[in-house]
């Protein structure tokens, strides 16, 4: 678990990008806009992806270089972008987290709402 007084945030395209420190090396995390992917987010000591789904599920794709990461969030659809270079990329991948119910995605979504 990091420590999160060590997490950093910059804005960079209107959206804010965390880095977040692990054993493994930093990690950037970018929350999205798009109709699929939730945020993505890239550790660059291990040369992985990790993909959260608006579904709540989460894979982690392992070989992934890092421009793959910075093309999708710079990406004008980042589920797109996601599909064309990571899906069809061959990537080895692992599912982290299954997919949520209906009903557990409109609980965290009301628990992450500054409306709620």
């Amino acid at each position: 678990m990091p420590n999160t007084e060590n997490i950093r945030t910059r804005n960079t395209l209107g959206n804010s990008e965390q880095f977040i420190p692990t054993e493994n090396g930093n990690i950037l995390r970018r929350e999205l806009t798009s109709a699929s992917l939730k945020a993505v987010a890239y550790n660059r000591l291990l040369n992985e992806l990790m993909v959260e789904f608006n579904n709540g599920s989460v894979y982690k794709y392992s070989g992934v270089p890092e421009e793959v990461y910075t093309n999708i969030i710079a990406a004008e659809s980042a589920g797109r972008s996601f599909h064309t270079l990571v899906r069809r990329g061959g990537y080895s991948f692992t599912q982290v987290m299954p997919s949520m119910t209906a009903e557990e995605r409109r609980q965290r979504d009301a628990e992450r709402s500054p409306l709620a």
